[in-house]
């Protein structure tokens, strides 16, 4: 399990960082863009939204490889869908050093990579998330933010919290204004989310989202 204040703490440390080589595993050009390169103040979310229960026969482990392997369209949402496109570079199998490009609303596109994964991720009936960290390349330059994100899920009893979590900066003042995107991306993820599933069987009594935002000085 991964509560939000441990997920939190792993973003804000960027340990990975410490071995460049993971970035450039499928991308020469690759390099982290850390926290200390951002602007403004550190913006730790939480997004969420609760399932009661999956369709009988997805499993929240299947769910989960299946969002990894391609984001828009494991969610039913189009304003996601405008606002993010994931392309996965390599497709298939979940591995670390795995990139995404992402075309972002507006003129700013950006690419991530994957830097960790939880012991059960792919497990059965446990709590299971994967890291990524923003990266500058060839393909898109810099990324909008710099920083680390999670996404995963936590079994409640009978029920399964889907969430993302995610601690970053702008890359520049300029990008700051894309912060209320961003709001309105995670929050159209997570209500597609829970939206797709109850039309392959989840039962949803809620599909609101809930939503946490902090912001602290640098």
């Amino acid at each position: 399990m991964s509560t939000k204040n441990e997920s939190w703490k792993r973003l804000r440390a960027e340990s990975w960082c410490s071995d460049p080589l993971l970035a450039r595993k499928n991308d020469p050009s690759a390099k982290f863009m850390k926290l200390s390169q951002g602007v403004g103040p550190y913006k730790f979310d939480e997004y969420s939204v609760q399932i009661d229960a999956f369709p009988t026969n997805l499993s929240p482990a299947a769910y989960l490889k299946e969002f990894a392997e391609n984001p828009n369209r494991a969610v039913s949402s189009w304003v996601f869908d405008v606002a993010n496109k994931f392309r996965k570079r390599v497709p298939g199998r979940i591995a670390l050093g795995d990139i995404w490009d992402i075309d972002v609303m507006g003129p700013d596109n950006g690419s991530i990579v994957l830097v960790e994964l939880s012991a059960s991720f792919g497990k059965e009936k446990i709590d299971a998330w994967f890291d990524i960290q923003t990266i500058e390349c060839l393909k898109y330059g810099t990324h909008p933010e710099c920083g680390a994100r999670e996404f995963g899920y936590e079994m409640v009893g009978e029920n399964v919290r889907i969430y993302t979590r995610g601690v970053s900066r702008a890359y520049m003042n300029l990008h700051r204004a894309g912060t209320p995107v961003q709001r309105i991306s995670w929050g159209a993820m997570l209500s597609g989310i829970a939206e797709g599933l109850k039309r392959r069987g989840a039962k949803v009594s809620n599909s609101s989202v809930r939503k946490e935002i902090v912001n602290q000085a640098c």
